[in-house]
């Protein structure tokens, strides 16, 4: 159909581009450097040559295992590795990045294509290829690209699961939240925006029940090797990762100044920093705690005003970016804001039930992160998802579902195939 063609062709340009740029700018866009190991792409790409060297999980001290990453990142860059080095691997990995992420733009096209009309999916298409930090973010080598890509796959099951209820849907749905989970442990409670989905989808609770247990099947088989290896390796159950104590300890600043000063003076129990990571998790779970309560007693309104406020204020306010082709941090902010704004009047017009799953991904987003470090780059992936919806402000007649064909009402809500 010709709607899936321009699809395509924007698609293959958009890969086309992210090559282009990745190869243009090289190792200069790297975060870290090789010599110094000061950043996280380096860093993973140091621990996928540990991991093939003595088959260690590590990260910031290549001598110990760590739980302060999760595993999904190093997988996936452990092959590219292998076949041409730490330093060698950068280009291959960057290029396979531009493939994922055009991947990622053409399932969340289908999605939109399905929720609304082929309007708003193409009007959400070209704003997605024309959103410079969806190009950013496959020139660095973090784990965006392919948690985005796994979330994005199960959004696209799950909307179909959620209306056809049926089981096999559901299963593969949970396999990428298992599979987007191995690179951000943050989704991992996804499952609560799904309820609220099903309630309004007026599910008997035997049937949530019934498909909670059939997604959870999977992430429990994918999950099983890391929790038994984490109990194994550190005579403890860890979930996902015992890394939160330090965005925790500066999220609880005001604008992420962290007064040393207080800590210091707040640090009765005399905690000290080790060359343990989980004592020192310990160590800052224990001090932002001790921080919270400091300026909710001292300071309570501002400290109130900032945690509820300011920290999503600031996560929504500006794109993760970094300068390409010299186009300006503050030119790419303003365009940031405006599809900001004009997706939240797309999300007020639009009808359909299935909006609702977009919505709350979003606002799961902003909650999920308040307790930790204000980074604009935890709220990056949900952009993606939520740039379409200016379609629905844009485009009048896409506020109501998928157009009736010719003119007869269907007999069920327009199904993801």
């Amino acid at each position: 159909m010709k709607k899936y063609k321009i699809a395509k062709l924007l698609i293959i340009f958009f890969i086309l581009l992210c090559t282009v740029t990745s190869l243009y700018y090289g190792d200069s866009l790297l975060l870290g450097s090789f010599s110094s190991f000061d950043n996280d792409d380096v860093k993973y790409l140091r621990s996928a040559e540990t991991l093939i060297e003595t088959g260690k999980l590590t990260y910031k001290d290549v001598n110990k295992s760590t739980v302060f990453i999760m595993p999904g990142i190093v997988f996936f860059l452990t092959p590219f590795v292998r076949l041409f080095g730490m330093e060698g691997a950068t280009v291959f990995i960057r290029i396979s990045q531009a493939i994922i992420q055009g991947i990622t733009l053409y399932l969340i096209f289908k999605i939109y294509l399905k929720l609304f009309n082929h309007k708003v999916a193409l009007i959400g298409l070209i704003l997605n290829i024309i959103y410079l930090p969806n190009i950013y973010i496959t020139t660095v080598i973090l784990t965006e690209t392919l948690f985005i890509f796994f979330l994005v796959s199960c959004i696209y099951f799950l909307i179909q699961a959620v209306n056809t209820k049926n089981k096999k849907t559901y299963f593969i749905a949970g396999v990428f939240w298992a599979l987007a989970t191995m690179f951000r442990a943050s989704i991992a409670l996804l499952p609560v925006v799904v309820f609220f989905v099903w309630l309004m989808h007026k599910y008997a609770i035997k049937e949530m029940i019934s498909f909670a247990i059939i997604a959870l099947i999977p992430f429990l088989i994918l999950f099983t090797p890391w929790w038994i290896r984490n109990y194994i390796q550190f005579d403890r159950f860890i979930p996902f990762t015992l890394s939160s104590g330090n965005p925790m300890l500066q999220g609880v600043f005001i604008n992420n100044n962290v007064d040393y000063e207080l800590i210091a003076k707040l640090n009765d129990e005399n905690l000290v920093y080790t060359n343990d990571e989980i004592n020192n998790d310990i160590v800052e779970r224990k001090m932002a705690s001790k921080v919270f309560e400091y300026y909710l007693k001292n300071d309570t309104e501002n400290y109130i005003k900032w945690f509820l406020f300011g920290k999503t204020v600031n996560n929504v306010k500006s794109p993760y970016y970094g300068e390409l082709y010299g186009i300006k941090f503050e030119t790419v902010r303003i365009v940031h804001l405006i599809l900001v704004i004009l997706s939240i009047i797309g999300m007020l017009k639009a009808k359909s039930k299935e909006k609702y799953l977009i919505i709350g991904l979003w606002i799961y987003f902003i909650v999920i992160h308040i307790p930790f470090l204000s980074y604009v780059r935890y709220l990056y992936p949900i952009m993606p998802l939520i740039i379409p919806m200016v379609g629905c402000c844009l485009n009048v007649g896409a506020s109501i579902t998928r157009p009736y064909s010719r003119g007869r009402r269907p007999r069920r809500p327009v199904l993801l195939r």
